[in-house]
């Protein structure tokens, strides 16, 4: 793990979905224990898979540097203690992990559906343009917002052939 490039985002998201507590929660000032386990499960991550020092993921996370430390510190107790946390850390670890390695998952990284078929079309012809997956589906649920009705309209016949053959 020498680069180091998971974003904070990132971790947030997938505490977020491996736990009941929101992204809000955790940086809200809520003590409840669901909570304050989440936000040093956030740390702990942070503080192995990033660059960011405690003093920046404090910022980030609206805590000071002080308070990220002791996070980090009961987080590593808590593993020390608690096979299942230890467990559900080590596979938080390993799939952020991967997806910074593979760039297969990109956790809360948001993509412009319209920067990118700009891009596309700007493109010369003939070229080929690389689309990540996530571009793609931002594309394809933007098209579908603004082109699908929300419920069918029953006085519509349904789709038929237009055209035959002559």
């Amino acid at each position: 793990m020498s680069e180091r490039l998971t974003s904070l985002a990132a971790i947030l998201a997938a505490v977020e979905l491996a736990t009941t507590v929101t992204k809000r929660e955790i940086l809200s000032e809520r003590r409840q224990p669901d909570v304050v386990e989440a936000r040093f499960t956030v740390w702990w991550l942070a503080s192995k898979l990033t660059l960011l020092s405690m003093p920046a993921i404090g910022e980030a996370t609206n805590r000071n540097h002080s308070t990220v430390g002791h996070g980090i510190r009961q987080a590593e107790a808590q593993r020390a203690c608690d096979p299942d946390y230890r467990a559900a850390t080590d596979a938080l670890l390993a799939t952020l992990h991967a997806a910074e390695n593979n760039a297969a998952i990109r956790l809360a990284q948001p993509v412009d559906p319209l920067a990118t078929a700009r891009r596309i079309l700007w493109s010369p012809q003939r070229e080929a343009v690389r689309v990540s997956v996530s571009e793609v589906i931002a594309m394809a649920q933007l098209v579908v917002s603004l082109t699908a009705p929300t419920e069918p309209d029953p006085s519509e016949p349904a789709l038929q052939e237009s055209h035959h053959a002559a």
